[in-house]
């Protein structure tokens, strides 16, 4: 009753023309709503992606990585890196094939889960190496001991890491498919969770190198499905750094569009393998940094986070 009454009320003002109008405006039903929510938010949404696009124009016109300032840090409002628009649940189930497949994981506190990957880490087997790449390692650990201990010398660990680049790329250039460079570059991957606190463009200086391999040499079988395993990672690590609550809903939505594929390809053997051995080396990597005590906290909170990204990959992707 009081609802026709304000509607006449609102006729006699407005007119019944406008009132149509004034009707049409509301959603008369919960699908009607949620279309309008979803319109409001693209159109919310549409300058911070606008502004998110100058922003990278404007670091890429910088000039090289070296002297890129990251413009988006001057913007009033600081933009989001996973900007995502919620469709409904049935429509998510329609599209995100095999989702069955992927493990049920529950909701453990973050701090269960990153002490169980620190158990996963050292329970993992690691790479699989040759004695050319063993004696890269060696080199690798006894620069690592001169940094570890006073007094702390750095030099040559940056020596060291340079070296197995510089090396890598000589080898390459002299035999692209070879053998002998499959060991430097496998030398290289061992030496990753070091070397990029010594040298910030360790790991993009590695992954040119296989990427130049893989243009001349061809992918090893299952190579496309671990590239995509890596990206997932960094941006499983990006979203970790940010809010380490967020990461486990990340990987539980990110893993079903990934999975089914792998299975049909045959090539889920290989990514679970690839993250027993990653997790390996990376906890590796954390009792080391953890070694040098409260001034590296920081450094060896990264490695145990990166830790956990991999230890919640696998045990979302189902992998045994």
């Amino acid at each position: 009753m009081k609802h026709f009454t304000l509607q006449c009320l609102l006729a006699a003002t407005l007119g019944s023309a406008s009132l149509t109008r004034l009707q049409a405006r509301f959603p008369q039903n919960v699908e009607e709503a949620q279309a309008e929510a979803k319109l409001v938010a693209r159109r919310l949404l549409k300058p911070v992606s606008r502004s998110m696009q100058v922003a990278d124009q404007e670091n890429a016109d910088v000039g090289t990585p070296s002297v890129t300032v990251n413009v988006s840090a001057e913007l009033p409002v600081r933009l989001s890196h996973f900007i995502a628009i919620r469709e409904d649940p049935k429509e998510d189930s329609k599209n995100s094939t095999g989702a069955k497949d992927v493990e049920e994981v529950k909701d453990e506190s973050h701090e269960t889960r990153m002490k169980n990957s620190l158990e996963h880490g050292k329970a993992s087997e690691e790479r699989p190496t040759t004695p050319e790449v063993k004696d890269q390692e060696k080199k690798v650990k006894e620069a690592w001991i001169k940094y570890a201990e006073p007094p702390h010398s750095s030099q040559p660990m940056v020596a060291e890491c340079a070296a197995m680049l510089q090396g890598a790329r000589t080898v390459f250039a002299k035999s692209h498919c070879s053998m002998e460079f499959q060991n430097h570059l496998d030398g290289c991957l061992k030496a990753e969770p070091y070397c990029k606190f010594f040298d910030k463009d360790f790991v993009t200086s590695v992954s040119d190198i296989e990427k130049q391999a893989d243009t001349w040499c061809g992918k090893a079988e299952c190579e496309n499905s671990v590239e995509e395993l890596y990206e997932i990672e960094k941006e499983g690590m990006a979203v970790a750094s940010e809010n380490s609550a967020a990461l486990l809903p990340f990987v539980k939505d990110t893993m079903p569009k990934f999975v089914p594929t792998w299975q049909k390809d045959g090539c889920f053997a290989k990514v679970c393998t690839t993250l027993q051995q990653q997790a390996s080396q990376v906890n590796d990597a954390y009792i080391a940094y953890d070694k040098l005590g409260r001034a590296y906290a920081s450094y060896a909170n990264e490695v145990k986070l990166e830790g956990l990204v991999l230890y919640d990959l696998y045990q979302v992707a189902g992998c045994k």
